[in-house]
């Protein structure tokens, strides 16, 4: 604990410039194991961080399979502990799977035991009598076993023969390609041993090249397609002595298709992977998988039995991935004695130098130094009554960022939605997504919230201004036929922006040079240039001119909004003529755009009015308009969701004889609804909605939650009752998951976009996404929560600064981020903000007066502030890396 506290107090750059954090204490959490359902238990590790301890035997109890559009066995259950340049995919079978998409999204090293790839992450022991297997699922069937799921770690233990074998794999936190292993072995008999160590990795290159469906049989197909690009490579292996290194280079087998900087959805120049000894002395390397494993297979391979001297394959067609990666080492351990080996494992271009990358991590003191920057990266949060929920904050601000890739054709850093849609189809998206991801980013890492942005600007057309819907492959990017006009994605981008802008004060972003995308050189109309502030006024045209208003004066929906399928969906259930496409994409209509556009217009307006006025005022102008056209649609107890086109052109509504979620959070965000109303629109949320669901509100009655609606849901109750807003906070809280569904895996540590609210609490699938399949490693579900806990707590953006206003049904209580720091109590509300640039910033602080001046402390120092609507304004000159406390009494 006192390397991390003392990290804590050091400095770590972010924002445009130089800025740095400065010292946080944030409170302690305290270990709890509410919420750890039947798989295992929640715990508090060696350096106080949230931990899973996974205790179930999977393959001995039913229970841990889940459902598969394939109709397979599924009992792999994983979690993300990866950095800023890769995801590392733990699972309870004790192995290891890495993602990276430095050219394209691609697993390094696929687990795919039915054609011989076991992934890697583990290791095999000889000592002169058995072979044994350090992975969970090869393991002997007496051996003791621990596996623990850790904030940027996975930690496996397995005891076999008086010798305990100890593993940390970890992805150092930052930007660097390659997780490290630490391997410790223990010898807990009575006399010497005499051991073999052999540490596996395997080399499976998997590219998730984008395919629009992998739902049972298709998905099958996709798999094989996808294997089969190899029979076009051929694999390079070397060892270099000065790296001390294992490496496959991957190259196509004749001229490559393409060029490497030509979008394609198949990478052709995928980087090499590598294996390095970083305690450099290693006695033998194996490469050649089939002769390795030979007829003892993954629990006993042959090469560890005979102890087969090692040998390296260097040359070989590509087809069916050949190569693994291997490294031996021989000890004799006393009894008592303990001895760590150490490795990586990572990619790097072809032919790149690795010693550099390497140098860092052979001195073994980087897994504490990561550490410690992890936590100070993390979210703090206690009322003194709720250690399950300050343990989940924690947990929900650490995976989130880890879900991190850089895309090299972007030349930027994206949190990916993951799930299905990445690690199945090959997809990611939508850049409301990222949009959403960014907001949390924002307080927790403004380098990663500007890095989202940067890929939202990058996936902008310079033709029309459209942002694309989804995108993956190298600089690949589509709309995928169903959603090549998506009508909300200006809206959430000027959301996330003003965000950013608002709480940061970082105005030097609206400057910096982003390049739209197509033809360089290539403006999307509105745009002056390509900096982030042309960005901001292509997004405006886009939205004003393209988009546009209906017949009825909503935001049209064109081919669908936040909801995919909105139009899709209507049309097959109704017809074309009932739903006609045709009409609907020229003159439909979007409740829920139109409730998002009241809520986001006037804030970016706002913030942007400094710097181009005539574009505020051209966000302003439509704000009445558009008022006028949502209060029209209030059928009675809610608003209409949309206004459909029937094939004679006549308005279908959607959501008007029963109640739709996806129509009610953002007006009342916007305070479209207040008084009467308001109370009326929060009844016909709960009677149907959220009263009867343990785990907050589904769109309809009976159905899913959806965390990017739902939460929405937690902060617009924010405008009616402090009560029902912690209440939906707590519903959506895994650990209440876990109680109501304690036999369920997803939801507990990780989870799908969205989840059943009753029966087994599952999720979704389609013929085209098979959500079931891979339900996990979706980042709405962390997003969203911090989103939600932000506005409960009572931060959200205002024109130059923050605007606190507490709603939070505690005595008392703690939020501590990186950038600000809100510490509220009965009497006063103290926030501690710690500027990542040079400027002035302006807190607006909820008082129990109205008008008037008010007595405030800044950095200990009495000044009297002006008051305006309740809110004391508090401005202060902010210091890059010096943080500013201020203090306002609340009476």
């Amino acid at each position: 604990m006192s390397c991390l506290l003392a990290v804590l107090a050091s400095a770590f750059g972010c924002g445009s410039g130089s800025g740095a954090y400065a010292t946080r204490e944030p409170p302690p959490l305290v270990e709890t194991d509410r919420g750890s359902g039947i798989f295992g238990r929640w715990l508090l590790d060696a350096d106080g961080l949230p931990a899973y301890e996974y205790t179930l035997d999977q393959h001995a109890d039913e229970r841990a399979r889940f459902p598969d559009s394939r109709g397979r066995d599924r009992r792999d259950h994983v979690f993300n502990f990866g950095n800023d340049r890769l995801n590392a995919l733990g699972g309870n079978d004790g192995t290891v799977e890495i993602v990276a998409a430095a050219r394209a999204p691609a697993h390094l090293n696929r687990f795919d035991p039915e054609h011989g790839h076991y992934a890697g992450g583990f290791g095999y022991l000889n000592d002169g009598s058995e072979t044994w297997s350090t992975a969970y699922r090869f393991r002997p069937s007496d051996a003791r076993t621990r596996r623990v799921f850790g904030v940027g770690y996975f930690e496996t233990e397995l005891a076999h023969r008086d010798v305990v074998s100890t593993r940390r794999v970890f992805a150092p936190a930052g930007d660097e390609p390659l997780v490290v292993s630490e391997v410790t072995l223990r010898n807990d008999g009575a006399a010497p041993v005499t051991l073999t160590h052999d540490e596996l990795w395997d080399v499976n290159l998997h590219q998730l090249v984008p395919l629009p469906s992998m739902s049972g049989p298709l998905g099958a197909i996709g798999d094989r397609y996808r294997d089969g690009l190899w029979d076009d490579f051929v694999q390079h292996v070397t060892w270099r002595e000065s790296e001390r290194a294992l490496r496959v280079s991957t190259t196509s087998n004749g001229p490559a298709p393409v060029a490497p900087e030509a979008i394609a959805t198949v990478d052709w120049y995928p980087d090499d992977v590598f294996l390095a000894d970083l305690g450099g002395d290693s006695v033998a390397r194996f490469t050649d998988r089939a002769s390795y494993f030979g007829g003892g297979g993954p629990s006993r391979p042959d090469a560890v039995s005979s102890r087969t001297a090692g040998s390296i394959v260097e040359d070989r067609p590509a087809a069916g991935q050949p190569s693994c990666l291997v490294l031996r080492h021989a000890l004799t351990l006393a009894p008592g004695e303990m001895r760590t080996l150490r490795f990586a494992y990572g990619y790097a271009a072809p032919g790149a130098d690795l010693a550099p990358l390497l140098a860092a991590h052979r001195h073994g003191e980087d897994f504490a130094d990561s550490q410690a920057r992890r936590a100070s990266e993390l979210a703090a949060f206690s009322t003194g009554a709720d250690p399950a929920l300050a343990r989940e904050v924690a947990w929900h601000s650490f995976a989130l960022p880890a879900a991190t890739l850089f895309h090299g054709y972007h030349g930027t850093h994206v949190t990916t939605q993951g799930s299905a849609y990445l690690y199945l189809q090959g997809i990611d998206g939508a850049p409301r997504d990222q949009a959403l991801f960014a907001v949390p980013l924002t307080y927790l890492r403004p380098d990663l919230a500007r890095e989202n942005l940067r890929a939202i600007m990058r996936l902008t057309r310079g033709s029309d201004g459209q942002i694309t819907y989804t995108f993956g492959g190298h600089g690949w990017a589509s709309g995928l036929a169903i959603h090549e006009l998506p009508s909300d994605l200006d809206l959430f981008f000027l959301m996330a922006l003003s965000e950013y802008l608002a709480a940061t004060g970082d105005v030097a972003f609206l400057g910096q040079e982003v390049p739209f995308r197509g033809a360089s050189g290539e403006l999307a109309p509105g745009a002056r240039g390509t900096t982030v502030l042309d960005h901001a006024r292509a997004a405006a045209i886009h939205l004003f001119d393209v988009v546009g208003t209906g017949p009825d004066g909503l935001i049209r929906v064109r081919d669908g909004d936040w909801s995919d399928g909105v139009v899709t969906s209507n049309v097959i259930a109704a017809g074309n003529d009932g739903v006609n496409w045709g009409n609907t994409l020229a003159r439909g209509e979007s409740g829920s755009n139109t409730g998002m556009a009241l809520a986001v217009l006037p804030l970016a307006a706002d913030v942007l009015e400094p710097f181009d006025a005539a574009l505020a005022a051209r966000l302003r102008a439509p704000l009445a308009d558009l008022a006028a056209a949502l209060d029209r649609q209030w059928a009675g107890a809610w608003y209409t969701r949309a206004i459909l086109r029937d094939r004679a052109d006549q308005p279908v509504p959607i959501g008007r004889d029963a109640i739709d979620l996806e129509g009610q959070p953002w007006a009342m965000i916007a305070r479209a609804a207040s008084g009467e109303r308001l109370d009326t629109l929060v009844t016909s949320i709960r009677e149907p909605l959220d009263d009867p669901s343990p785990v907050g509100a589904p769109l309809t009655a009976g159905g899913q939650v959806w965390p990017a609606v739902s939460q929405l849901l937690t902060w617009g109750y924010t405008r009616a009752s402090d009560e029902l807003a912690w209440r939906s906070l707590d519903r959506h809280a895994l650990y209440t998951r876990a109680e109501t569904f304690p036999e369920n895996w997803i939801g507990i540590w990780t989870g799908p976009d969205a989840l059943e609210s009753r029966g087994s609490g599952g999720t979704w699938t389609s013929p085209v996404t098979p959500m079931t399949d891979f339900p996990a490693i979706n980042q709405n579900p962390h997003a969203m929560m911090l989103l939600a806990l932000l506005r409960v707590a009572g931060i959200e953006p205002s024109a130059d600064g923050l605007r606190i206003d507490p709603h939070l049904p505690r005595d008392s209580y703690v939020l501590d981020l990186p950038l600000v720091r809100l510490d509220v109590d009965a009497t006063r509300i103290a926030l501690t903000y710690r500027p990542i640039v040079d400027g002035s910033r302006t807190f607006r602080v909820r008082i129990a007066a109205e008008t008037g001046s008010w007595p405030v402390t800044v950095d200990g120092r009495e000044v009297t502030t002006p008051v305006a609507d309740g809110f004391a304004a508090v401005a202060i000159r902010a210091r890059t890396g010096r943080p500013v406390t201020v203090v306002v009494p609340r009476t």
